[in-house]
Order: C-alpha cells, then sequence, then structure tokens
C-alpha cells in the first residue's frame, strides 16, 4: 500500500506554502502592474516569456532526472552520487544550449518579430538578457530540485518558497521608490532571486544528502540513457514552450503591449493555480516511480487516479468562485482591468483544469520509460495550435480565441495520454475517463450553485463571493464523499475527524 500518511504530510506542506506564496504573487502582480504601467507590464511579460521558450530542454531533462534519482534511491550512495553526477553534466550542457539559442534566435525575434515601441527597445533588450540568465541559473539548479523532490523533503520547499517571495515582495514595493528604468531593475532583482535560490539550494542538498556530491566520473551508457529518454521528451517540452509562448506572441502581434499584460495576467493565473494543483502531482510523483520501479501496478494505478481526483475536486472548490466573479475580483485585485483580462483569466482557468487531469498520467507515462511515440504524437497535437490561433485571428477573430484553441488541443491531447497509458500497462483509461466525468458533473453542479448566489441574493459582491467559497468548499466536499472517496477512505477519514473532534 501507497504510504498515504506522507503523501498526505508532504501535501500539506505543500500546500502551506501554496497559500503564502499566491498571495504574495496576487499583490506583487498587482503591486508590480502599478509600478510598470500596462505597457511595460506586458513587454516583461512577452520578452521574459521569449526566453523561457528557449528553456524547453529544462522539462525534458528534469523529467528524466527525477526518474533516474528516485529509482536510485533503492541502490547504494555511490550509484547515487554517479547518477547525480550525471545529471548535473547534463544540465551545465543544456546551459550552454540555451544561452546559445537564446543570444541568436532569441534576440532576433525580441528585436524583429515583437511589437514594442521603439522607445522602450533599449529596455526590452536589457530585460531580455536578464531573463536569459535567469533562466539559465534555474536550469543548472535541476539536479538539486530533482533530488530534494526524490528524498521527498517538501518542508523544505515551503520555507525557502515563502522567504524568497517574501524578498521579492519586500523588492517590488522598494521599486515604486526607485529612479531608474523600473522595468530594467526589475528584471535584474528576478534574477538576482534565481541566484540565492540556487544557492541556498545548492547549500541545502550539500548538508542533508550524501548523494548530491559532483565527481569526477563520466559514464557514457548513463549519459547517453539519461539523454535518450530525454531527447524524446524534447519534442512535447518544445512543442508546450513554442505554444505557450507562441500564443504570447501571436497576441503581441495582433493586440500589441496591452493585449500582453492581458495575457500575462492569465498566465499568472494559470501558473497560479496550476502551482497550487501540482502540489498535490509533486507529493504523488516520487511515489509512482518508485512503485512502477517496484513493479508494484495496483499502487501505481491507484497513486495516478488518486492524484487526479484529490487535486481536481480541490481545484473546482477554490476555482468556481473565481470564475463565476472573475470581473469583481480582479478590479479588488488590480483597481483597474486592463482590456481582455477577464476572458483571458476565465479561459486560463479552464486550460488548468485540463492541465491538472492530464499531469499525473504525463507522470504514470513517464515512469514507465516508454516514452518515443507518446512524445512524438503528443507533440503533433499540440503544435496544432499555433496556426490554428494564428489563422483565425488573422482573418478577425477575437484575441480570446488563442486560449480557446489551446483548450481544445488540451482536450484532444489529454484524451490521447489517458489511452496511451492503458495500451502500455494495466490502467484502466474507463476507470480514470469515469472520474473525469464525475469531477465534470461536479464542477456544473458547483458553477449552478454558484449562479443561484450570484442571482437570487442581491449584489452585494463581497458577500456573492464569500458564499460562492463556502458553498464550493461543501459542494466539493460532498460530491468527494459520494462520489469519488471508496469505502476504506471514508473509514479513514471518520477516524480522523473523531479524533481532531476528541481533541
Amino acid at each position: 500500500m501507497a504510504d498515504q500518511k506522507r503523501i498526505a504530510k508532504n501535501a500539506l506542506m505543500l500546500f502551506f506554502r501554496t497559500f503564502i506564496t499566491i498571495g504574495i504573487s496576487l499583490y506583487v502582480s498587482r503591486r508590480l502592474l502599478l509600478v510598470l504601467g500596462e505597457s511595460d507590464f506586458g513587454i516583461y511579460s512577452v520578452v521574459g516569456g521569449i526566453a523561457v521558450i528557449f528553456s524547453f530542454l529544462e522539462s525534458a531533462i528534469f523529467s528524466g532526472a527525477q526518474r533516474f534519482l528516485s529509482l536510485s534511491l533503492k541502490e547504494n550512495r555511490d550509484t547515487y552520487i554517479r547518477c547525480f553526477t550525471t545529471c548535473l553534466n547534463s544540465y551545465l550542457l543544456l546551459g550552454g544550449i540555451v544561452l546559445l539559442l537564446s543570444e541568436t534566435i532569441g534576440v532576433y525575434i525580441v528585436n524583429y518579430v515583437l511589437n514594442i515601441p521603439p522607445e522602450r527597445m533599449a529596455a526590452a533588450n536589457w530585460v531580455f538578457q536578464f531573463a536569459i540568465f535567469t533562466v539559465i541559473i534555474t536550469l543548472t539548479n535541476g539536479p538539486y530540485k530533482a533530488s530534494i523532490i526524490a528524498y521527498e523533503r517538501f518542508s523544505y520547499f515551503a520555507r525557502i518558497d515563502v522567504v524568497v517571495k517574501l524578498l521579492q515582495l519586500g523588492l517590488v514595493i522598494w521599486l515604486a521608490y526607485c529612479t531608474w528604468d523600473q522595468l530594467v531593475v526589475y528584471s535584474a532583482i528576478m534574477m538576482a532571486l534565481a541566484i540565492v535560490r540556487a544557492i541556498v539550494d545548492k547549500m541545502y542538498c550539500h548538508h542533508q544528502f550524501e548523494g548530491c556530491r559532483y565527481i569526477k566520473y563520466f559514464d557514457k551508457n548513463q549519459f547517453v540513457s539519461l539523454l535518450s529518454f530525454a531527447g524524446w521528451t524534447v519534442c512535447k517540452s518544445a512543442s508546450e514552450s513554442g505554444v505557450n509562448q507562441g500564443n504570447n506572441i501571436i497576441v503581441n502581434i495582433f493586440g500589441g503591449t496591452i493585449a500582453s499584460a492581458s495575457m500575462g495576467l492569465g498566465n499568472q493565473i494559470w501558473g497560479t493555480i496550476a502551482g497550487f494543483v501540482n502540489n498535490i502531482h509533486v507529493a504523488y510523483t516520487s511515489q509512482i516511480i518508485q512503485y512502477w520501479g517496484n513493479e508494484n501496478r495496483s499502487d501505481f494505478s491507484r497513486l495516478i487516479i488518486d492524484s487526479m481526483r484529490y487535486s481536481s475536486y480541490m481545484l473546482i472548490a477554490i476555482g468556481i468562485p473565481f470564475l463565476a466573479n472573475t470581473e469583481f475580483i480582479l478590479k479588488l485585485w488590480l483597481s483597474e482591468i486592463p482590456d481582455y483580462a477577464v476572458s483571458f483569466c476565465q479561459l486560463s482557468f479552464l486550460s488548468s483544469v485540463l492541465y491538472s487531469l492530464a499531469n499525473p498520467v504525463n507522470t504514470g507515462v513517464q515512469a514507465t520509460g516508454r516514452i518515443k511515440w507518446y512524445q512524438i504524437i503528443g507533440s503533433f497535437i499540440l503544435l496544432v495550435d499555433i496556426p490554428l490561433a494564428y489563422i483565425l485571428l488573422y482573418i478577425g477573430g477575437p484575441l480570446s480565441m488563442v486560449l480557446i484553441i489551446r483548450i481544445c488541443v488540451q482536450t484532444v491531447l489529454l484524451i490521447y495520454n489517458v489511452y496511451y497509458l492503458h495500451a502500455i500497462d494495466e490502467f484502466s483509461a474507463k476507470t480514470y475517463i469515469y472520474g473525469i466525468l464525475k469531477i465534470m458533473f461536479a464542477a456544473v453542479v458547483s458553477y449552478m450553485m454558484a449562479w443561484v448566489v450570484i442571482t437570487q441574493i442581491g449584489n452585494d459582491k463581497f458577500v456573492n463571493v464569500f458564499i460562492n467559497v463556502v458553498v464550493g468548499l461543501i459542494t466539493s466536499c460532498f460530491l468527494l464523499w459520494k462520489m469519488s472517496l471508496i469505502q476504506s477512505e471514508k473509514i479513514e477519514l471518520r477516524k480522523y475527524i473523531k479524533r481532531i473532534m476528541h481533541i
């Protein structure tokens, strides 16, 4: 049986982290929009995104590193050290490739493709350079992050993320009083925070894990094995990065920097919600990989399904009130709402739902190592997004069509992911799809309840939001209990509630 207590503890730690960082991030975004203005905020969003495009190799190698390091835990210390060294060498190679691509293709895109006011072009180039080195620093920190996840030290994640976010908050508050170019200074701040995070992560790993040591070692077979695994993942990672940032570029071309600012806010909503949901996925990831390595197929499949249903019901609870009251919440958050922001944020939320449904299956496929055709076909499905979005906007379609196309593509990709895992392993696609249908039903019921609140109670928006949150939590918990929890889980939950009430 899976160590549910450890998973619950890890998830709780990550939730604690996320609640605090979400609050800080939302305030930072609001403050940053006020300090920089819509145009500069849009420049930061789209230009910084160009640098991220060239980090597509990172997620590919990270998946491989996480898999290899998690599996090597059952071996001895020396095996882990060799595996860690191989992973770090791979990341150093990756950093060099990202630097080369960014300083050539990336510089061209910033200067000749993007729709940026001429007077801000110099600042945009400074932003891009700082963003490049932020990405490279974050990349080379990958093996340390993968080790922390492999060892399941999520309490450390909670603490360090909160500290870094507090530093960011303080620096953004100071930014309002800065007399230099605030857009350039903020980009430098983000690079400095990445450096601090990388140093602290390295020190922590060296102190806590004997296996996180770099030695003079090169195993050609191990290196090729890691790159081979990552190589097939590169296709999909490049596609995902290209589609995400390609959408930003398309919005910038057809809508300008103001539309880019709204897209940046939508991406922030997506990233915040996806990060929140990902806490559950991360808590499950290491054990999913280890159960596959131990050939424990029943727990392997069950953990994938559990990760999906728990994260999705949590997403319904926090997301439906936002979806039903988006305009009011954005007004509270930003004071002045940029054009397109409401629709972009709502559609980004729906996109994050599909992400939460697909991510556990993706982890399962990565654990098996049988990823060649999974990545090739998945990449092809993803890449349909860009030409469709461009054509529809070119013929006069609304800017929101960019995200609508993304949602449609994600839906197709989700179905493909589920049936691919079903084809290669003892994984029930029927059970997973049935679970998704239950979640969709719960979402519809929750939204209908929110609509009743909005239309029947009155015009007090604060009251509406509060009641929507309460109703969303009650509805999600009730439907989770009635439709998703198995009998053994209900028994354990009853025992836990009784212990709390007794205390």
